[in-house]
C-alpha cells in the first residue's frame, strides 16, 4: 500500500517550496534594483543586454528560442500561481512578471 503524505507533511514541503520561490524572486529584484526593488516602468531602464538577461538567453538566439524562454518564465512567475500566498508574495510575482513582459518586448522591438 502506497502511503500518502498526511496533510502537515505537504504543507511543509509546500512551505519550503515557496520560501525558495520567494528568495529567489527577492534575490533577483535586489540583484537589479537594490533593495527597495521597484518595477521598471521604462523601455529606457532596462538594456538590451539585461532583458536577454532576464529572459536567461542568448542575444544571438533565434525568435522562437527567446519566446519559449518567455513563456517559460511567464509560468514560473505568474501571479496567479501564489494567488492564495499572501499580498506581498503576489506583488513580487506581478513585479517579476512586468520585468519579464518588459524584457521580452524590448527584444522584439530590437529583432
Amino acid at each position: 500500500m502506497i502511503e500518502t503524505p498526511n496533510r502537515l507533511d505537504s504543507e511543509i514541503y509546500f512551505d519550503e517550496d515557496f520560501d525558495s520561490l520567494k528568495r529567489e524572486i527577492e534575490e533577483a529584484y535586489r540583484q537589479k534594483f537594490g533593495a527597495e526593488h521597484e518595477v521598471t516602468t521604462s523601455t529606457n531602464e532596462i538594456s538590451l543586454q539585461d532583458a536577454f538577461r532576464i529572459l536567461g538567453v542568448e542575444s544571438n538566439s533565434p525568435k522562437e528560442v527567446i519566446r519559449q524562454a518567455y513563456i517559460k518564465k511567464v509560468k514560473q512567475y505568474h501571479p496567479d500561481l501564489v494567488q492564495n500566498l499572501g499580498p506581498e508574495i503576489q506583488k513580487l510575482a506581478k513585479q517579476k512578471l512586468q520585468e519579464i513582459n518588459l524584457a521580452y518586448e524590448i527584444i522584439q522591438k530590437h529583432m
